[in-house]
């Protein structure tokens, strides 16, 4: 579960935006200054940071450089003031200070989630974690969640998942899953693919596993985000 500290003075803006991003499951820590953030990052290190760049006194800035001098794997997003002059210069020097992403306003909050996901889902895809919109997959923890609730899910339901979650929009074969979940020296009826790919299904809040006929199993990447669309609304921060 992805905790995201959202700093930003403007009261009305951070209270907006906190119940976006809790409908979506994180878990949000607030901050109106650079010093009340800087505070909480030293205490709690959340995995990511939303940093509006309109904080007095240099205090976005002063924010960035201090949590990328003690984390390079810390995200860090910073929404520009509303457009001025200055915004070039401040975008220059922000990815000089190693910023992940900077965003202009003004910015959908469905677009700014979606971009928030796709950040989370890069740093997971680069260790042994899936992220795919409702779905999270850990193989190093052995664990799948869906909307960040846990999945009681057997071993080799959990492998077909994986399995199926890395091959994500592509069909695999009974025989494909059959290699890659019992291994290549399995010796045994292929449809017991098909059992446990119905046991899956039952434990799984939405069926994002298709059927293609004559051929096998697909995990549909659009269903996981599916419900995003019709939650989310269309306010601009």
């Amino acid at each position: 579960m992805s905790t995201i500290l959202l700093v930003t003075p403007n009261e009305k803006n951070r209270g907006s935006f906190r119940e976006y991003l809790l409908l979506e499951g994180y878990q949000v820590l607030e901050a109106a200054s650079d010093e009340e953030a800087l505070a909480i990052w030293q205490e709690q290190r959340p995995e990511m940071l939303i940093v509006d760049a309109s904080l007095p006194g240099g205090g976005a800035m002063r924010v960035l450089k201090t949590v990328r001098a003690q984390s390079a794997k810390a995200l860090i997003i910073m929404l520009s003031s509303r457009q001025t002059e200055a915004n070039e210069e401040q975008e220059i020097e922000a990815f000089n200070e190693k910023v992940d992403d900077y965003i202009a306003r003004p910015i959908s909050v469905r677009v700014l989630l979606k971009r928030i996901q796709r950040r989370i889902e890069q740093q997971y895809e680069m260790g042994e974690v899936i992220a795919l919109g409702h779905l999270t997959i850990s193989h190093a923890a052995y664990q799948a969640w869906w909307r960040r609730e846990a999945l009681a899910l057997t071993s080799k339901e959990f492998e077909l998942l994986w399995t199926l979650a890395k091959s994500r929009d592509r069909v695999l074969t009974r025989s494909q899953l059959l290699d890659s979940v019992w291994g290549y020296d399995y010796i045994g009826d292929e449809r017991v693919v098909d059992a446990h790919i119905k046991n899956l299904r039952h434990k799984l809040p939405v069926n994002v596993i298709r059927t293609v006929k004559g051929r096998g199993y697909t995990l549909s990447q659009e269903l996981c985000f599916e419900e995003n669309e019709k939650e989310n609304g269309d306010a601009d921060l």
